[in-house]
């Protein structure tokens, strides 16, 4: 056996391994804010507002700080509050005032740079009415014009306007604005263009403000022909006092006669004259007659004049009486229970006087009375009736006596039923309960029950009688057994 030998040929490779260098670049970038929607802020004052906005960057850790006019805004997160703090990307405010409106800048930093980017912040505060002309004067026939400046945020000529009640605006009126000021002019001012006109401020950001402008057309004396500004009384040796009341610009002069000749006025220890300005139009002078003797009682005449014209009015000095009914009386208000009521006083007779409502049901003759408070003209009855008609009048009383009523011309209705929110309870009669009475359904439940009982006490009755019989009938048949 021959050994065999096997040899095996590998072939050979040469292997060549080229090694390529990756590199990996890492981008890195300095913060770039995001675009906010828009570059304002809005916020009303008094109110709280936030600003956010949003930047990226790589590294992605960004320390951002705010400021306004190069001050720094304090960050929240320390221990101390404030009312305008900064929390990375925010801005808050607890509550605004004006003044912090204006530019903010927000600064965002990290490792590869920085980046800011500007907020504008408004703030709106509601209208006030800063400064107004005062008691404009013209000559008739002549224009002018009354001024209302006005501060706000928002603030334009919409904002601003003019009215006056029962005044057409529209017929001698135009206004301009200009600077936070509006300015209304009226052409060819007469008379009847005297009066006050009222400046409205509202932007709508809070309440509205206003306030009046008077227009004076210069123009001649008007003396007040009220009964209780005509006539005056006083005792006997007493001191009188006449007053005359008159409207006029400019201030009117103003002289007392009797008889046709000038009183010596401040001039004696007999006749002095008190005078003051009421209002911006009206003026007053009050005769004073020391020791009224029975030949100054009568009739005085009050004089008015300035430079456009004068008026003459009798005033009458008599002696201390009884007062005048009232002149008039008025419904100011009606509910379910009560009636307010008002009225004009006439003459005083002198004296101070007090005042008397009557009233009743219109369907009955019986009279209430209820006396007013000193020194007032207004009254409110209470404890009416709802649904119905009243008749009310009222007098006059003082020392000396009283007036007659007013005849009973002024009528008031009730109304049928109280708001909604009154309680039941509040109408003036009994309050209500929870019990009901007998010919209601608790009432029928009891006499039902009654009746029941009754029925029973009979029936017993009834058993009780016919065991006693069976009973005695028993007895009866053993007595008969042999």
């Amino acid at each position: 056996m021959h050994d065999v030998s096997t040899s095996h040929t590998y072939p050979s490779f040469r292997l060549s391994v080229i090694y390529k260098h990756i590199c990996i670049y890492l981008y890195t970038d300095r913060p770039k804010f995001v675009p906010p929607p828009s570059s304002t802020a809005v916020g009303v004052e008094n109110e709280s507002l936030m600003v956010a906005l949003q930047a990226n960057a790589n590294p992605i850790s960004i320390i951002y700080t705010w400021s306004k006019d190069g001050q720094s805004i304090a960050d929240g997160n320390n221990e101390v509050e404030h009312r305008i703090f900064s929390d990375g990307p925010k801005l808050n405010f607890t509550k605004l005032h004006r003044n912090d409106a204006g530019v903010y800048v927000c600064e965002a930093r990290n490792s590869q740079g920085s980046a800011s980017i500007n907020v504008t912040v408004v703030v709106e505060y509601g209208t006030n009415i800063k400064t107004v002309s005062e008691n404009v004067i013209v000559n008739p026939g002549e224009d002018a014009m009354l001024s209302c400046t006005v501060e706000g945020k928002p603030l334009n000529e919409e904002h601003v306007k003019w009215e006056r009640l029962g005044y057409d605006m529209t017929i001698k009126t135009s206004s301009t604005f200009a600077n936070g000021t509006s300015y209304l002019h009226i052409k060819d001012s007469q008379r009847e263009d005297v009066g006050n006109f009222r400046c409205i401020a509202d932007n709508r950001v809070a309440n509205p403000t206003s306030r009046d402008v008077l227009l004076i057309v210069k123009f001649a004396p008007e003396i007040d022909k009220s009964p209780t500004l005509l006539r005056a009384a006083s005792g006997t040796g007493e001191r009188g006092r006449l007053p005359c009341r008159a409207q006029a610009s400019p201030r009117p002069k103003f002289v007392w006669r009797q008889e046709g000749k000038d009183l010596p006025v401040n001039r004696t220890y007999k006749y002095e004259v008190e005078e003051k300005k009421v209002d911006s139009l009206t003026y007053e002078s009050i005769l004073i007659i020391e020791k009224v003797a029975p030949a100054d009682y009568g009739a005085y005449e009050c004089l008015a004049k300035n430079e456009l014209g004068h008026a003459v009015e009798t005033v009458r000095l008599d002696i201390t009486s009884q007062p005048d009914s009232p002149l008039s009386l008025n419904i100011l208000n009606v509910t379910h229970d009560s009636v307010t009521v008002a009225w004009t006083p006439g003459f005083d007779g002198g004296l101070k006087a007090s005042y008397r409502v009557r009233y009743r049901e219109a369907n009955r003759e019986q009279y209430k009375y209820i006396d007013s408070l000193p020194n007032s003209h207004k009254l409110t009855i209470t404890g009416l009736k709802m649904n119905t008609l009243y008749l009310f009048s009222v007098m006059a009383y003082n020392d000396l006596g009283e007036s007659k009523y007013l005849p009973d011309l002024q009528k008031a209705h009730t109304k049928e039923a109280p708001p909604p929110s009154q309680p039941a309870s509040s109408l003036g009669g009994p309050p209500t309960t929870s019990a009901t009475p007998l010919g209601g359904t608790s009432g029928t439940l009891l006499l039902v029950g009654v009746a029941s009982g009754v029925s029973i006490v009979l029936l017993n009755v009834f058993v009780i009688g016919c065991c006693l019989h069976k009973r005695n009938q028993k007895r009866l048949k053993r007595g008969t057994v042999p």
